[in-house]
């Protein structure tokens, strides 16, 4: 008898074995078999791709195919979502440096200020306000969502604020620069109640941008800022309910989904948009088939450009250059109806000559718009402006 069952458990542990070794088997076949992907919609990342003939005979091809499979496991996408589940169901709350916030919100952990960077960026910044007196020279800075939304984060997630460190910024700029702390704007806003009776939101629950209600918000607090006297009035409209950001894709999180709204003038006001990079002109400011994408955010301007001609009716006399990164993409479509021409230049991919855009456009306002995420660690503005 127990002969006979010792047979049956060996003849069991051969058919577990045989199968695992089939399961195995099959995975690598279809791993070898389906074509690579360059891009992970899911993580918002590029993938690995299969090594090459030449790859495969340097010192370096076991890391290399090893990245390889890891990228392209047929598998990736199913076992990174339960990866991030079971974290979650086990208390964790912080997944790739995303902190795993209260009522579905997701937090990026701060960009550290650089003392050195940002001292060079604010010397920059009075330099050119210096050199060109005649222009009207203003700056708003961004603070993150951890510092707005303090009471979402989760308990003793390691973040001091921004909001701070965003006045410091601000007192090394001269007098000849207005200066706008979004912080408070944000803040406010955020305790208001919608007509819907739901809290504002101004800071997308899964990625690190704020929504365009924020970017509102900010407007309306900028206008004196912007010598904006007669603002015009907006219509609102929702033009997604399923917007996963970038930090879903970096936390594996689907748990959560945005809305996307934008804001239209309503006014006669009439815009021309030109993009330098993609050669093309278009009749709005809005990418409208963006959405149909992974980055919906995109909606805005199609993404990031190096330079972007904004051309309108409004008849002002008035011609902007904005300084920016991509939180302005949201912001600027508010401010058509108020300026000529609207010059956006994102110095993180451009290398032209900003003297000469100062004197084609015949420039009268410049605005400096950044999240203090982008800009504690930013290097390009200075480079641009000197």
């Amino acid at each position: 008898m127990r002969r006979k069952n010792v047979s049956k458990g060996r003849h069991f542990r051969h058919i577990v074995f045989c199968m695992a070794a089939l399961a195995c088997a099959v995975l690598f076949a279809a791993n070898l078999l389906t074509p690579d992907r360059s891009f992970s919609a899911a993580e918002n990342r590029s993938l690995s791709a299969r090594p090459s003939l030449s790859q495969c005979l340097t010192s370096g091809w076991g890391q290399t195919a090893d990245r390889w499979y890891s990228d392209q496991f047929v598998l990736r996408d199913t076992l990174v979502k339960l990866n991030s589940l079971a974290g979650r169901c086990a208390g964790q709350r912080e997944v790739n440096g995303v902190y795993i916030g209260k009522d579905g919100y997701l937090f990026e952990k701060p960009t550290a200020k650089d003392p050195v960077k940002t001292e060079r960026t604010a010397k920059a910044i009075a330099a050119f306000s210096h050199e060109n007196p005649d222009l009207s020279c203003s700056v708003i800075l961004v603070p993150d969502a951890a510092s707005v939304l303090a009471r979402n984060l989760p308990a003793n997630a390691p973040v001091s604020g921004q909001t701070g460190e965003i006045d410091e910024f601000l007192e090394q700029l001269p007098a000849s620069v207005r200066k706008l702390n979004a912080s408070d704007a944000l803040i406010k806003a955020s305790g208001q109640k919608t007509a819907d009776g739901e809290e504002t939101q101004v800071f997308y629950r899964t990625d690190h941008h704020w929504t365009t209600d924020g970017a509102y918000a900010v407007f309306q607090a900028a206008q004196e800022l912007l010598n904006i006297p007669e603002p015009a009035a907006y219509s609102r409209f929702v033009v997604s309910d399923s917007f996963q950001g970038t930090l879903a894709s970096q936390s594996a999180d689907g748990a959560s989904k945005d809305a996307v709204t934008i804001y239209i003038p309503d006014s006669d006001v009439r815009t021309t948009v030109s993009y330098s990079d993609l050669q093309t002109r278009r009749a709005s400011v809005y990418m409208p088939e963006k959405l149909e994408q992974k980055d919906q955010y995109q909606v805005f301007f199609g993404g990031n450009h190096p330079s972007v001609e904004i051309e309108t009716t409004a008849d002002t006399g008035r011609s902007l250059l904005v300084f920016k990164d991509s939180f302005a993409n949201s912001f600027v479509p508010l401010l058509t109806p108020y300026y000529d021409t609207i010059i956006l230049i994102d110095p993180r991919y451009y290398y032209e000559n900003v003297d000469a855009v100062l004197s084609s456009y015949g420039i009268t306002d410049v605005m400096f718009l950044y999240s203090a995420d982008t800009l504690w660690s930013d290097t390009q503005l200075a480079d641009a402006l000197g």
